[in-house]
């Protein structure tokens, strides 16, 4: 079981099912969540999506300050690599008290191999003493921040991946061996992933991800 202010985070080429994994998590919890999508992909039934338009500091921040940040699940689409928007947005955030959860999918489109807003640093390295985790997907493990990898409680690995990928998904599971799961990625069926587990130190080829997940269904999160 991954725990709602734990970091886990999915690699995986389109339709390889990372996605929908972090989707039937991220939909399984029941504290405050946050959807960030900078690809605008995802509908949340009965709540609004926030696209931030604005490009200065001032308007990023009026923007944000505006999202009611109290309702149980806020969808932000930022610009995509939009620096003044990310750092507004990850910096109110991060600023949110109590128990939360929040899922970006698409790690390049707010991060890159030398730069990551502020707030989602802090998100990432101190967020669980204030009870808030980190969902990521994102289909390349090079040119984004590496705490996504060398954070991560939880690591995800949906074939195929190239071998120069995998090596860098390993940052953050380095007892994962390289032949270890290109044998492992061998024996999944579509769909299937490699479970990196930092917690104890586990791996183990994942459960199925439940075909309601797959389908889209327009009572859950989806894709428009």
């Amino acid at each position: 079981m991954i725990g709602y202010a734990q970091r886990a985070t999915a690699i995986g080429m389109n339709r390889s099912g990372k996605s929908e994994l972090i989707r039937y998590l991220f939909a399984s919890l029941n504290v405050r969540r946050v959807l960030i999508d900078p690809k605008g992909e995802w509908a949340v039934p009965g709540q609004p999506r926030h696209v931030l338009r604005s490009r200065d500091k001032i308007g990023c921040e009026r923007e944000v300050d505006a999202i009611d940040w109290t309702a149980p699940i806020v969808h932000v689409v930022p610009g995509w690599e939009d620096k003044q928007q990310l750092e507004a947005l990850f910096a109110r955030v991060a600023s949110i008290a109590g128990p939360m959860t929040v899922w970006i999918d698409e790690c390049y489109g707010v991060s890159n191999a030398s730069w990551a807003p502020s707030g989602l640093r802090q998100l990432i390295v101190a967020g669980a003493g204030l009870g808030h985790g980190v969902f990521a997907a994102t289909q390349r493990p090079r040119n984004v921040s590496k705490l996504f990898l060398t954070e991560a409680d939880h690591l995800f690995i949906f074939p195929p991946l190239d071998v120069e990928d995998l090596k860098e998904a390993r940052r953050g599971v380095p007892f994962l061996g390289v032949d270890q799961a290109l044998a492992l990625a061998g024996e999944l069926p579509r769909h299937g992933y490699i479970w990196a587990s930092k917690r104890d130190g586990t791996i183990a080829k994942g459960p199925p991800i439940p075909p309601e997940y797959l389908s889209y269904r327009s009572d859950v999160v989806h894709k428009r």
